[in-house]
């Protein structure tokens, strides 16, 4: 019998020999004598052990170099490690803080980190301590499924990729020359604060609360 099984979605197949996987999606599959398995998205099959399979990109673990590795983690305060570069985290049972000083003396420039958030409840806050991300002290996570790339400039934090615009719930700041749309039939539904220091052009739904 499967242990440690936790699924969230339809149409999933885990064969009943495989051990601790992990999978948010939908039409996936794991084969048998699998073990250690996490996977985001749809319609990934998966038969090999101590896999993480992100929206069809499809890393390993215990490989032996830096900048590979994935951690999954649930816990209210985890801190960043130059050894590891994606991080998936489960809010449902609180929130979670990322600190980025805490391994600073292993920082380099060009170091990316990728932070995905797995379930709408809580957020993510990602502290960046005495530096800054993007002239913030903090990154906020706030919607399912939301992703954010920060790559390191060897004096302070970039976003490399800004979160969800069509739809996003929580805080957002636009910044100087940067436009943002929300695209008919879309909302931004924001539950703190939004800072418009550029464009915003809103053809769907905007809501302030």
């Amino acid at each position: 019998m499967s242990r440690r099984i936790n699924i969230q979605g339809v149409n999933n197949f885990v064969d009943a020999s495989a051990n601790n996987i992990t999978i948010n999606g939908n039409g996936n599959k794991v084969q048998g004598k699998v073990n250690n398995v996490f996977i985001v998205g749809d319609n990934q099959v998966v038969t090999q052990s101590n896999t993480v399979v992100i929206d069809g990109n499809i890393k390993r673990f215990n490989h032996s170099y830096s900048g590979n590795q994935v951690v999954l983690t649930d816990a209210a305060n985890y801190n960043t490690d130059a050894n590891t570069s994606y991080y998936l985290t489960d809010t449902t049972g609180n929130n979670t803080t990322f600190v980025l000083s805490f391994n600073e003396a292993d920082y380099y420039p060009g170091m990316k980190f990728t932070f995905k958030k797995l379930y709408a409840d809580n957020v993510i806050l990602i502290n960046a301590g005495a530096k800054t991300i993007d002239g913030n002290q903090y990154a906020v996570m706030y919607a399912e499924n939301d992703v954010v790339e920060i790559v390191y400039d060897g004096y302070n934090w970039i976003k490399a990729n800004q979160l969800s615009e069509d739809y996003h719930s929580g805080y957002k700041e636009i910044s100087t020359y940067q436009t943002i749309r929300i695209a008919e039939n879309k909302q931004m539904i924001n539950y703190n604060n939004l800072t418009n220091n550029g464009t915003l052009i809103v053809d769907g739904d905007l809501i302030l609360q």
